[in-house]
Order: C-alpha cells, then structure tokens, then sequence
C-alpha cells in the first residue's frame, strides 16, 4: 500500500497580486488618514529648565535698554533659567580675542535685575585645528591662561559661570578635561562649569 504525499500548495499568481493590492490600499489609508486619526505624538512639559544661546552682540554691548528689557520678558515667559551669550574665542595663547568689559559688567547687572532667576553663563568658542582654530590644549600654559581668562568673565565682567565649545573633541581627550579641572580650580566656589564638544 502505497501512501499519498500530501501536497503543499503554493500561493498562486492571483493570491499574490490580491495581497498586493491590500497592502497597496493600506499604505494610502495610512498615509491619508494619518493626521486625522492620530493625536498629538508627546506631552511637552516646559519645567522651566530651559536654556538660550545668545550671539556675541550682547556681550559687545550691541543691543539697547528696551532690547535687554524684551529678552528679560522672553526668558521669564520661556521657562529659560540658563542664557548663554557667546563673548566669541580664543587666540593661540588662550586669551580671549575680545575683552568688553563695561558692556559685559552692564548687560550682567541689569539683566541680574530684570531676570533675576536667570543664570548668566559666558560662551566661549576653544577651536583647535580639527575645528579650524588654533587652540592647542596639550601646552599647560594654554590651559593656564584660557582658565584664568574664564575666571575674568566671573569675577570682573559678573557671569554666573562659563560654558566652553571645544571643537573638536576627541572621546576621552584627556587635554581637555585637564581644561575643566583647571578652570574650576580658579573659578569662584559655586560658578557654573559647561562644556559643548
């Protein structure tokens, strides 16, 4: 007695191209019904944690009364409790190629008035070649000097703090966090210490 293999059917040409065309029909739906059957994706929660990058113009004292005055506004009704405003780079030497001091000491006073919730961080740009600047961090003078000119913007020209945008770091630069041990060791106790790589 002989036995039967049982047969497997193949789908056939109709089968597939009707699977073809559902699929063909449901991606359209999606596409088209998308926005109307899907809310909103997240729930931003502002916690007032936010932060605000500022152009060099308002540590060279570019901007008026009524500018700083709207920027107060903005920043209270944003929830922005860290402003950042970049007082631009350093040479070879590490020194900061600008020095405004007046215009720095005036926005920090008068921005501590009408913001007073508001951290006021300087932003300063640390490029070495990779990121077509000229900072070698390796040389200890270097080092010395950008710390202590970061200690300059707290102590004279009144930031809260310091944020440093070294570009570019390479993972585990051991240059650069010797940069940050040393800047906090001559800041004053409490300031803020940032980096952007």
């Amino acid at each position: 007695m002989m036995l039967k293999q049982k047969q497997t059917r193949r789908p056939t040409g109709r089968r597939l191209r009707w699977a073809l065309i559902v699929l063909l029909i449901a991606s359209v739906l999606d596409y088209w019904l998308d926005p109307t059957w899907v809310g909103e994706g997240g729930t931003v929660v502002n916690k007032g944690e936010n932060g605000l990058w500022l152009r060099y113009t308002w540590y060279f004292g570019r901007q008026n009364r009524q500018d700083l005055v709207r920027l107060a506004d903005r920043l209270d009704k944003h929830g922005i409790r860290e402003a950042f405003f970049h007082v631009r780079g350093v040479d070879r030497s590490g020194r900061l190629v600008y020095h405004y001091l007046e215009s720095a000491q005036g926005l920090n006073r008068d921005l501590a008035k009408l913001a007073p919730k508001v951290r006021r961080i300087a932003w300063i740009y640390a490029g070495n070649e990779q990121g077509h600047g000229r900072v070698d961090l390796s040389s200890a003078a270097v080092r010395h000097t950008m710390a202590l000119e970061a200690a300059w913007l707290i102590r004279q020209a009144g930031f809260d703090g310091v944020q440093w945008d070294y570009e570019i770091c390479p993972d585990q630069d051991a240059d650069f966090l010797r940069l940050l041990e040393e800047s906090r060791l001559v800041f004053p106790k409490g300031a803020y210490l940032g980096a952007d790589v």
